[in-house]
């Protein structure tokens, strides 16, 4: 059995692709840009933390997508935040998948930060945005319990 070479797993104590440090641009617009994917009404710190963590590393343009049922709570506090449909528990809904993959096709890279709660429905929505997006995709947290 040959070992699977599609998935990247980090070690706490060094970056997952050293040779980038190294080779970081100086103008912010050669930086990339990162579309970070996460949050539900009961949990949003991943994505928040993904956010922070992204401009202290100097990724040239961030966008956020939470679920609208965010945007009350939010909406004022992480104005870089978009919002994208939410079922009524306050998850991503399947209406969502249109929007997500809209905005990761202006992305160089998606990060599925986490916090999305446990809903069958976002689960159906995750699965369909990994099986249309062709691009980069890094998922953490409580994403990867839906894979």
């Amino acid at each position: 059995m040959t070992a699977d070479t599609n998935w990247l797993k980090q070690a706490p104590n060094k970056p997952l692709f050293e040779d980038i440090l190294w080779s970081r641009p100086q103008n912010k617009r050669q930086a990339g840009k990162l579309l970070i994917i996460g949050g539900s009404v009961h949990g949003f710190s991943a994505p928040a933390g993904a956010y922070g963590a992204a401009e202290k590393a100097g990724i040239g343009s961030i966008r956020v997508i939470l679920p609208d049922a965010t945007k009350r709570m939010l909406g004022k506090l992480f104005l870089e935040a978009e919002f994208a449909p939410s079922t009524t528990s306050g998850s991503f809904s399947r209406q969502a998948l249109a929007q997500l993959l809209d905005t990761a096709d202006w992305t160089d890279g998606v990060l599925l930060a986490g916090d999305f709660g446990r809903n069958s429905e976002t689960a159906i929505l995750l699965e369909a945005f990994v099986k249309k997006y062709r691009g980069p995709l890094s998922i953490t947290h409580d994403g990867i319990d839906y894979f």
